[in-house]
């Protein structure tokens, strides 16, 4: 119970002078040398294709920390400060338990502009996994950050619910963490 009291009471008294710290940082924009282009939202929406690396894990049904890579072909509006959109996607597993399975999905991504070239979205939609050979529903977040014109970064979490038929009859939640080269057209 002291230890616990000692490190709320650091965490305390080191907080106000971390933000204090914090506050006085200088901003990206006024370091000599540092170009900052914060681009426009227009780069974030139209017509895109992805190639992405995704790390694979479960809760249940024997599903062990698995990796793949998969591709995207998707679109995306912005209206005001809001991101709509869609995706139909395709990863094939190389390692782990999962590895020469497949799972494809289409889902809908709906989400705000938070800066100019930055959107966070939340997705949801419905897939087919050949591991346990059933449909799923998924659910995730993703962050784009623009790099150009027509390229930009994302990184996605992803919580996929599966009924799997037959044993284990107990349903589950395979996660997966994910990062993306977008390429807009």
């Amino acid at each position: 119970m002291e230890r616990i009291a000692a490190i709320v009471l650091a965490t305390t008294l080191a907080l106000p002078a971390g933000i204090a710290l914090a506050s006085d940082a200088p901003l990206l924009e006024d370091i000599p040398g540092v170009v900052v282009d914060a681009g426009g939202d227009s780069r974030l929406d139209g017509l895109y294709a992805t190639i992405y690396g995704v790390y694979v894990y479960g809760n249940g049904g024997g599903v062990t920390a698995s990796t793949g890579i998969g591709a995207t072909f998707g679109g995306s509006a912005i209206v005001d400060s809001f991101i709509y959109g869609g995706a139909l996607s395709v990863t094939a597993f190389l390692s782990g338990q999962l590895d020469g399975e497949f799972a494809a999905q289409a889902v809908a991504r709906a989400g705000v502009v938070v800066t100019e070239g930055v959107a966070l979205s939340g997705l949801l939609g419905l897939g087919y996994e050949t591991y346990n050979n059933n449909p799923y529903v998924a659910t995730g977040l993703s962050l784009d950050v623009a790099l150009s014109d027509n390229v930009s970064l994302r990184a996605q979490y992803q919580a996929n619910y599966v009924t799997p038929s037959g044993a284990p009859a107990d349903p589950l939640w395979i996660h997966s963490l994910s990062g993306a080269l977008v390429v807009g057209f």
